[in-house]
């Protein structure tokens, strides 16, 4: 049985891809609620919003579902 996710490419990319989304989050005075080695929450409108970094998945109240960092920040103006 193989395993879905690349697990070394996930490890080589989510620092790099953290460092990213909490540097885009900053630069737009997005609070960032708390996060770990995977995700990130972050606060909009008072509700949380998580994202996934290797994924690019976000999820939260307030906002529609979906991937990718860029898309989640256009709903976040």
């Amino acid at each position: 049985m193989s395993n879905r996710l690349d697990k070394t490419r996930e490890e080589k990319l989510n620092p790099k891809r953290m460092q990213y989304a909490k540097y885009q989050f900053m630069a737009r005075n997005i609070p960032i609620i708390d996060f770990d080695k995977y995700s990130i929450w972050i606060q909009y409108k008072c509700e949380k919003i998580r994202l996934y970094v290797y994924s690019g998945w976000f999820t939260g109240k307030g906002i529609k579902d979906g991937r990718g960092i860029e898309n989640l920040l256009k709903q976040l103006k």
